[in-house]
């Protein structure tokens, strides 16, 4: 009995100890006095004595001097049923069970090496970054140098000028590396202010980290199919913009060497430069006065919202148009599908209304997010603008970088339009046929604030075949004028511009100048001999208004007045052999001398009136005019 009390009590105590001598002070508290009653009661009933109970009472807490002697009974272990079955034994394994074993390794479980796999987790080249950009305010114990974060950053701004080269892939990993150095602290310089080159730095990386974003958009939108629905903000992402904001001004992103002011290289070309908003309020007398052949001016971007029109085209187009500059036009794109497409090319007729660009309309095709659509996306965006804008009687062309007229815009369908290359460089490399080369960004000239793009066009100036098709046709023009045998079709039009409408030549069966000349008094009346105004006339209004050029007729009007009564062009060369020598080939000329001297002289013009018959006939002429020849025609019309 006595053993087994021992037991017992052994396996309170050791219960007690692990419970941190909580469970023991409350069992003190609450029954120890009947316990000790019970135990000593037992003990005499065994024959020990009661005081021995107390032996090994100093080694023990002092509020549990009973228990003290049980470990010396521990060897002899008979097991009573009713106390050995007892659950005090399953409290112990609950008392090792609490978290506080376990706590010292959640103190030292989460030590920083569970976080570097986090920043080391992803294994591509771009992740380093993540960790090194975790720079804390204390330069002593930053992790990269400046120069180093500088390299970093120049290294990201350079894969986001070959934007759409990257993988998905590799976008989202540059996009983490951008996250993690924009926490960078600023206070690097010695002073601790922010690093001016650094700050600017950044500027340039969260525009490229816009771009990014911009592309990384478009991929998702095109694998979830809302493509159309993407935000057309104005603010460009291309290979010389990015987050609306010119790149080239800082980077050659081609990585050419660029020439130095106009070259010579381009020689027999007309030079200009190409405007938007970008270059803001810009002088145009300045410019004219600097020499530009042309300018193509930018009238609007994306959907046919008001918006979205070039802030600066109203006011653009009117000043070329004030000033005589030739000028052609270039809208820029964000069609992600046929249905924006053909917006875009309503927007643009809107803009285009009342207006006669003397170079093409160009659909300019730059946008990255547009690489999503694949060539034959491309080609098919492309058409429909042009179609649209080309039934309204504008010449239409296509603007892009040389990398994408090589590699994405490749469909025989662009054989159909001018065609518009940038290429920043000595020398223009594309070996398709183009009319008109970007030869640099960085151009300077009086009249613009900053740079401005420089161009050069290698077609007519100030005109296109299909803008005078109702006065000229190559095969007739060349045709009826032996002179110009050899002439390629652009040399034959440009000296029909330049030079045929002046000298009078026919350019087609439908238009002769002469006979369109002397059938209309109004415009004889107003435009007089110049010659080159009735061609004009005739191709912008007169033909709309159903006007004849093609009767034959001769010129009986001079400075307004109708000689008809006393003049016929034919009757006058053929009597009047002198004139037909010096005169006949000119029925202006013609006429001019009949007025002028023919008159005075007394030469008969036509049949129908003599003026020596006329004047001896009537006295009441002879009294009032006497021998004044002049007079009597005057009066007889």
């Amino acid at each position: 009995m006595k053993k087994g009390l021992a037991a017992v009590l052994s396996v309170v105590l050791t219960a007690s100890l692990l419970l941190n001598c909580f469970s023991i002070g409350v069992f003190a508290q609450d029954d120890s006095s009947a316990l000790e009653e019970q135990i000593v009661a037992q003990l005499q009933q065994e024959g020990v004595p009661a005081d021995s109970t107390g032996e090994s009472a100093e080694t023990e807490p002092e509020n549990t001097p009973v228990v003290s002697a049980a470990p010396t009974q521990e060897p002899v272990a008979t097991a009573e049923p009713q106390i050995t079955a007892t659950p005090e034994p399953t409290v112990v394994p609950e008392a090792t069970a609490t978290p506080e074993p376990t706590a010292a390794p959640e103190a030292t479980a989460t030590p920083e090496p569970t976080a570097t796999p986090e920043a080391t987790a992803t294994p591509e080249p771009t992740a380093t970054p993540e960790a090194t950009a975790t720079i804390v305010p204390d330069r002593l114990s930053r992790q990269v140098t400046e120069k180093e974060l500088k390299q970093q950053i120049e290294d990201l701004l350079e894969q986001s000028y070959s934007l759409t080269e990257m993988t998905e892939e590799e976008l989202e990993e540059s996009l983490k590396e951008i996250d993690a150095i924009a926490a960078v602290p600023m206070e690097m310089a010695e002073d601790g202010q922010a690093d001016p080159e650094l700050q600017d730095m950044m500027t340039q990386l969260a525009d490229a980290q816009a771009a990014m974003e911009d592309m990384r958009m478009a991929l998702q939108a095109k694998r979830e199919g809302w493509l159309d629905q993407l935000p057309q903000t104005g603010k460009e992402n291309s290979w010389r913009y990015q987050n609306g904001k010119r790149i080239d001004a800082q980077v050659n992103t081609l990585g050419l060497d660029l020439p130095d002011g106009v070259s010579t290289f381009s020689a027999g070309s007309y030079w200009g430069i190409d405007v938007s908003h970008h270059q803001g309020v810009i002088d145009w007398d300045a410019v004219k006065a600097a020499g530009v052949d042309f300018a193509v001016i930018r009238c609007g971007y994306g959907m046919n919202l008001t918006e979205q029109d070039d802030k600066q085209w109203s006011r653009n187009v009117s000043e070329c148009e004030r000033l005589g500059i030739p000028y052609g036009v270039y809208f820029y794109s964000y069609a992600m599908s046929a249905d924006m497409a053909v917006d875009e090319a309503v927007h643009a007729v809107r803009l285009l209304e009342g207006h006669n660009p003397d170079l093409p309309v160009f659909y300019d095709l730059e946008e990255n997010r547009q690489l999503v659509l694949g060539n034959s996306g491309l080609a098919e965006i492309a058409r429909i603008f042009c179609d649209i804008v080309g039934s309204k009687g504008y010449d239409v062309g296509v603007y892009a970088s040389l990398n994408w007229w090589n590699y994405y815009l490749t469909d025989a369908v662009f054989e159909n339009w001018y065609r518009w290359v940038a290429e920043w460089r000595s020398s223009c490399s594309y070996n398709g046929r183009y009319e008109m080369w970007q030869y640099t960004s960085k151009g300077s000239i009086s009249g613009i604030s900053g740079n401005v793009d420089m161009n050069y066009w290698y077609g007519p100036l100030g005109a296109n075949e299909k803008n005078y098709e109702a006065v000229y046709n190559y095969e007739y023009y060349i045709s009826h004028n032996p002179d110009l045998s050899g002439y390629t079709r652009e040399q034959a039009f440009q000296h029909f511009v330049e030079h045929g409408m002046a000298e009078g030549r026919q350019g087609n069966a439908e238009f002769n100048v002469y006979n369109y000349r002397a059938r209309y008094a109004d415009l004889m009346d107003w435009l007089g001999n110049d010659l080159r105004s009735y061609y004009i006339h005739y191709k912008d209004h007169g033909k709309a208004e159903g006007r004849d050029a093609q009767t034959y007729c001769r010129l009986s009007r001079y400075q307004g007045q109708d000689y008809s009564a006393v003049y016929n062009y034919d009757y006058y060369v053929q009597n009047n052999e002198d004139i037909r020598n010096l005169y006949g080939y000119s029925d202006y000329l013609t006429i001019q001398h009949f007025v002028e001297h023919g008159m005075g002289e007394g030469r008969q013009g036509s049949a129908e009136f003599n003026v020596y018959n006329y004047r001896a006939r009537y006295a009441d002429l002879m009294d009032w005019l006497g021998n004044d020849l002049r007079s009597y025609y005057i009066h007889y019309k």
